[in-house]
């Protein structure tokens, strides 16, 4: 086994069915596949074996990465935050020497791999650049991904402070963004101050401004137009002029004259420029960006491109910093054959939050004939565009004649949700002569209700020479095509043929037809003979048209055997059925039965069917189950049967634990049923001042210096607002 794997390898790697290869391959660093595999299993147990004082440290990581903080975590931040994952008594029994102890442990390498926290060194080759100030640290790639995928938990107010108070830069926009998802207003001002950047300042004063406190706003916009984001200025102004402030709208637009001067300088650029005075012309669009539009950057690299003046362009997409600017350079670096320039501008793109970047990239050096590099691409592109990705990725390799292979990111495609994915490979497997498995895939994609490969189906059995009462699946076809004109006893026919040859769906589908019409006893003796052939899912499905058609005792039965046979989600669905016609004692105690099998959504539904009878004291305990499993989205429901009672304290409780997990339409959706319920002053302050670090709904606050000293952050942070509350300062 080689210590490391070359790149051709990994992106093979990315396209095995074992995910526990591709998890590897997509983070692994340096190649280093077997390390990460042999080192992720000792990661998590010393996750779970850590001393409370090791297990906050990396709680504190894991939350911190998942909210967004860079890959390099500092020792003070970190140290600070993790006093909020300790209880009372943990604190308490600490030694004094924990800090130390707890990094020696956690920063002990396991199998060969980094350990579950790494220090963060300069680069190679930088041993004149300045030292690193302050100690950082790396969070194993295994647990970051951990983290993202387990942790729930609300976030305590020690993190908060402790983000307030050592982060800035990029770290402190992160998180403000992160802050403000969770309805911490307060604290997200504080972040985007800290972090000083436009885009922060942006943030937060849209948020302020719609919560409907524009003069705080003011100097937030106003200072993000002063370090050159003047294409505020109209956006701003129309703000004054929805607030009713039409006299300081129109005095901004006059001091900055920015609509009028926009216009021009772009019109008088776009005229030279088409008279080929090219260089001339940049000047004015940058002056016309300099006023505002920024659009006219944009113009100004495409016009440079189209003369064939790439390296210069690039200056200017550079300037737009827009995701689809970036995404467009990309693809012109890409057009010229310069790859290692082309991926790094879409990566750009990509952070910047253009959602097909990475799919262009994949796009484009599959064109160019560089398909092992395209398929690293159209894998990370399907982390956020599974199907898309996976399907295209797929026809790629299908194109470059890699059976093998695009079959798998077929099938791959098909269980993301990409049902006519099946029906591509059997066209692909077709048109390659390959019959025998063209037919295998048909057969499947009839089955999995692929509308295409049914039609598809008929047709190339026929160009096959071949009769379709030797095809069950080709069959079945045919009875969906009777069934869909209403020859009920002619499409029964083809189904008994399709299943006498083995295709025991054809059973099912007989039986939902003949339940379609009514035709109760008859689909049951149906559903039974596909239960006797093998196929589970048969009296799952009686035992609900059994309860549909008011005969739930013997739904139960079948259910029952349904849960039997393996389908763990039976109970659940009995106790679902139970409740709906008011036996909720009896159906609490198929949810218990069906969460002791596994299925952890019976807890989200039981609680809401308790919520919903007014047993509410009994729905919160299975909330707190529900939680721990990250079912956070059962929370709403509870919290709208609390205020339908009156119940005001619970139900803010219930929404604040919502917007605590990171549901970030929680806030506003509790400002809503708060005043669909008639309390008015409780939706206005929380629409108005968020939540506190505590959870409960904020105090007034406002968004000035004095805000800093209760996060023990200096007041010279807030210097470049202070002077900018007024709108003389615009234009000067």
């Amino acid at each position: 086994m080689p210590a490391k794997f070359d790149r051709v390898t990994v992106s093979q790697l990315l396209q095995e069915a074992d995910p526990r290869l591709v998890a590897a391959a997509t983070h692994a660093e340096d190649g280093m596949i077997t390390q990460y595999l042999a080192g992720a299993p000792e990661l998590l147990t010393k996750f779970r074996r850590a001393t409370p004082g090791a297990r906050a440290l990396l709680e504190a990581a894991m939350d911190a990465r998942r909210l967004g903080h860079p890959v390099s975590l500092p020792l003070p931040f970190l140290a600070e935050a993790a006093e909020g994952y300790l209880t009372d008594s943990e604190w308490d029994l600490l030694p004094e020497n924990w800090l130390e102890k707890a990094f020696a442990f956690l920063t002990d390498p396991v199998k060969g791999a980094r350990g579950a926290l790494t220090p963060v060194r300069r680069p190679r080759g930088s041993a004149t650049s300045p030292r690193i100030s302050v100690p950082s640290y790396r969070l194993a790639d295994y647990l970051e991904q951990l983290g993202r995928t387990t942790r729930h938990e609300a976030i305590p107010a020690e993190f908060w402070m402790a983000a307030a108070r050592h982060c800035d830069g990029e770290k402190a926009e992160k998180l403000a963004l992160s802050a403000g998802q969770h309805g911490l207003m307060e604290v997200a001002f504080i972040l985007a101050i800290k972090a000083g950047t436009s885009r922060s300042l942006i943030s937060s004063a849209n948020t302020l401004a719609n919560a409907g406190r524009l003069d705080e706003a003011l100097p937030c916009y106003l200072r993000a137009i002063e370090i050159g984001e003047t294409y505020l200025i109209p956006f701003v102004a129309q703000r004054l002029k929805i607030a009713g402030r039409h006299k300081e709208a129109k005095e901004l637009l006059r001091k900055s004259n920015m609509p009028q001067l926009m216009d021009s300088l772009t019109s008088k650029a776009n005229r030279m420029a088409s008279q080929g005075r090219l260089d001339r012309a940049l000047a004015l669009y940058q002056e016309a960006a300099d006023s505002g539009n920024r659009f006219a950057l944009r113009i100004a690299a495409n016009r440079l491109t189209s003369a064939g003046r790439l390296d210069e362009a690039l200056g200017w997409y550079d300037q737009c910093g827009d995701p689809d600017s970036l995404h467009i350079a990309a693809y012109r670096l890409g057009q010229e054959g310069r790859w290692e320039e082309a991926l790094s501008w879409y990566q750009r793109a990509a952070e910047a939050g253009n959602k097909k970047a990475l799919l262009s990239a994949a796009q484009q050096l599959t064109t160019a004939g560089h398909l092992t590099e395209a398929l690293t691409w159209f894998e990370r592109a399907a982390a956020t565009n599974r199907i898309a990705a996976l399907r295209r990725g797929a026809h790629a390799l299908a194109d470059a004649g890699h059976t093998k292979q695009a079959l798998h990111w077929y099938r791959r495609a098909y269980e993301a949700g990409d049902i006519p994915a099946l029906g591509f490979a059997a066209n692909y497997l077709a048109r390659k002569g390959q019959a025998e498995e063209a037919q295998a895939w048909y057969a499947e994609a009839t089955l999995a209700g692929d509308p295409y490969a049914t039609s598809k189906t008929k047709a190339y059995l026929l160009e096959q020479n071949l009769s379709l009462s030797e095809y069950p699946w080709a069959l079945l076809s045919e009875g969906r095509a009777l069934s869909s004109a209403g020859r009920l006893d002619e499409c029964i026919e083809f189904y008994e043929h399709a299943a006498d040859l083995g295709l025991t769906h054809a059973l099912i589908e007989v039986a939902q037809v003949l339940a379609a019409n009514d035709r109760i006893d008859d689909a049951l003796s149906w559903y039974k003979r596909a239960a006797d052939s093998g196929a589970e899912m048969a009296l799952r499905d009686a035992g609900l048209l059994l309860a549909a058609a008011d005969r739930l005792k013997d739904g139960l039965t079948w259910l029952e055997r349904a849960y039997r046979a393996g389908d763990r989600s039976a109970l659940r669905a009995a106790a679902n059925e139970l409740a709906s016609v008011g036996d909720l004692d009896e159906a609490l105690s198929w949810y218990e039965r069906a969460t002791i099998a596994g299925d952890h959504e019976a807890l989200c539904d039981a609680s809401a069917a308790l919520a919903h009878a007014g047993r509410l004291d009994e729905a919160q305990k299975l909330i707190e189950r529900a939680m721990i499993n990250g079912h956070s989205h059962v929370i709403e429901r509870t919290a709208e049967q609390f205020l339908k009672r009156g119940r005001v304290e619970q139900a803010i409780t219930w929404y604040r634990r919502t917007a605590m997990a990171g549901t970030s339409y929680a806030t506003s959706i509790a400002v809503q049923e708060l005043l669909r319920a008639g309390f008015k002053a409780e939706a206005r302050k929380l629409h108005s001042y968020g939540w506190d670090l505590h959870g409960l709904i904020s105090d007034a606050w406002i968004a000035n210096a004095q805000l800093g000293e209760k996060y023990g952050v200096e007041a010279s942070r807030f210097e470049c607002l202070s002077s900018l509350g007024k709108l003389d300062t615009v234009g000067k």
